[in-house]
């Protein structure tokens, strides 16, 4: 079952292991991708820093490289926290987006609690798109309001069924206006990953004031074997780990640009009304070579401990627009 009880603490890193994914490197992509409106992109990429901030969460504005010409509402972002160049492990930190326009969003961070109240110069990579237009470049994609459970909820989202072959998906929560530095800091991970259907859940972090039921939940699914748009995809297996745990994961993807992470628990064994405790993820670094160094560790709501069948899914792109 799911691991209950005290609060993690922070601490070091075990690097190494072994890369379980495949990688599969497209080719670059110089602009924006297709054509949601006349002139306009179907996706786009990009890496935004966020500067160093303590005690109280932090929301950085990003720019798009080309603004949408689409509405606001069909736009979705996903969005994740790296370190370039690290050689140390950072705190624990949610990541979610706020705000998004035709024109950019709001990327917001918060430390998880029990670990220190400050936080070094970080980046922000991202991949925005039009949700009900990706599909045409071999994307499935889709918006999940949630509205069950103040603090925490998962919901169980269907796949389209012409994708074929084994899937990976990024999630990443959003809040449809600026809503404060901070307050709704949470965090996403999938429970399960089949052909047909995943769920995906999301808990609000312990100190957080605001809740999960304002939010969005978006999602992007791909064939790890063929993702498009110059993108490569793979997925790493944890063994069960207590406190932070750092592997290095070997993409191939040499002098990629961006890079998503996404915590899922495609192996589980127990039964299916359970989820398991809520995981942060991050990578402290994305070597030239493609080598990526994935971190997870368990929220503070949750002990130091974590089963071994927790997987993490990457998407990087090649070169961002």
């Amino acid at each position: 079952g799911a691991n209950t009880g005290g609060a993690s603490t922070g601490g070091g890193a075990d690097t190494g292991g072994a890369n379980t994914g495949g990688a599969n490197t497209g080719g670059a992509s110089t602009g924006g991708v297709g054509g949601g409106a006349p002139g306009g992109p179907l996706l786009q990429s990009g890496s935004g820093v966020i500067p160093a901030f303590k005690a109280a969460p932090h929301c950085e504005h990003i720019d798009f490289p080309k603004a949408f010409q689409v509405d606001d509402a069909e736009l979705s972002v996903q969005a994740s926290l790296l370190y370039p160049g690290s050689s140390t492990t950072h705190a624990a930190t949610a990541l979610w987006v706020e705000a998004i326009t035709a024109a950019g969003f709001d990327a917001c961070l918060a430390e998880d609690p029990n670990v220190d109240n400050a936080h070094g110069r970080s980046r922000v990579d991202w991949v925005a798109y039009v949700t009900d237009s990706v599909a045409s470049l071999g994307f499935a994609a889709g918006r999940q309001a949630l509205s069950a459970d103040p603090t925490s909820e998962c919901r169980t989202l269907t796949l389209p069924s012409d994708l074929g072959g084994t899937l990976g998906v990024q999630a990443t929560l959003s809040y449809p206006g600026s809503l404060g530095q901070g307050s709704n800091a949470s965090v996403v991970w999938l429970e399960e990953l089949s052909s047909s259907d995943f769920r995906a859940c999301a808990e609000a972090l312990v100190d957080a004031t605001g809740a999960v039921t304002s939010a969005n939940l978006d999602w992007l699914a791909y064939l790890q074997a063929s993702p498009a748009a110059g993108f490569s995809a793979g997925e790493h297996d944890f063994s069960g780990f207590n406190d932070t745990s750092c592997e290095v994961v070997s993409t191939g993807c040499q002098g990629c640009q961006n890079a998503q992470v996404t915590a899922n628990h495609r192996r589980r064994t127990e039964a299916t009304t359970t989820f398991h405790d809520s995981t942060l993820v991050w990578v402290e670094d994305f070597a030239s070579n493609g080598d990526l160094t994935i971190c997870v560790r368990e929220t503070s709501a949750s002990n130091l401990s974590h089963d071994g069948h927790l997987s993490v899914a990457w998407l990087a792109r090649k070169q961002n627009d």
